[in-house]
């Protein structure tokens, strides 16, 4: 999504808007209003009386999400009664999975209100406070992402042009040298210039009367 908001900048056009990003989550985010969005794990149904997690919701720890969702749903509490029969866990040092046994009833009627919602397998985001040091060391508040992106997009398309303008003036000068040196062999070999027993001032006169760059 930077990327491609990037080459949108470049081309003149405005950025599209952005969701935010968690390195290998494998839920989906969805955006409720500007700057709200909601995050949601993965659950799958794999038959009339098994489902199946495979992803929390982001801050959500698998150890913690054990011991005060499913722990509850399997034990009852005082107020609920039991919801599921039993789970396994065949997590992985990167991977959630959490295969979960319930009556066929429970797990229709757990369909019908939602199974996001009924195994707790949501959470809310709000950026709304994103203040962040600018390029001059200032703290800056910003409202949305894309101003995030627009500030980065102007200083740094400033600074590749100051580049650019580095390199091709570098790029000049040294084509600059290697044709003064090709030009300079040339004429030597034409005898247009002579270079044996001349002190280095007066060469240097000759180079400067022959046109050569200094």
């Amino acid at each position: 999504e930077v990327v491609n908001n990037i080459r949108r900048l470049l081309d003149g056009e405005e950025p599209l808007p952005m969701l935010p990003s968690y390195k290998n989550f494998k839920g989906t985010i969805e955006e409720l209003a500007s700057n709200q969005y909601v995050i949601n794990g993965e659950v799958a149904i794999l038959n009339s009386t098994t489902i199946e997690i495979s992803e929390l919701p982001i801050r959500t720890w698998t150890q913690t999400y054990k011991e005060q969702v499913l722990e509850p749903m399997l034990n009852g509490t005082e107020k609920t009664p039991p919801l599921i029969t039993d789970y396994r866990e065949y997590h992985t040092d990167t991977t959630v999975k959490f295969v979960i046994k319930m009556t066929e009833e429970k797990l229709a009627e757990a369909e019908r209100v939602g199974l996001h919602k009924v195994f707790k397998l949501q959470t809310s985001l709000t950026c709304n406070s994103m203040v962040l040091f600018d390029h001059v060391g200032c703290l800056k508040k910003y409202d949305t992402v894309l101003d995030i992106l627009k500030d980065f997009f102007e200083l740094r398309l400033k600074y590749y042009g100051l580049r650019k303008e580095w390199l091709l003036g570098m790029l000049g000068a040294e084509s600059a040298k290697l044709n003064n040196q090709a030009r300079f062999i040339l004429e030597k070999i034409d005898g247009k210039i002579i270079i044996e027993n001349k002190p280095k001032k007066e060469l240097i006169k000759v180079l400067i009367q022959r046109g050569y760059d200094s």
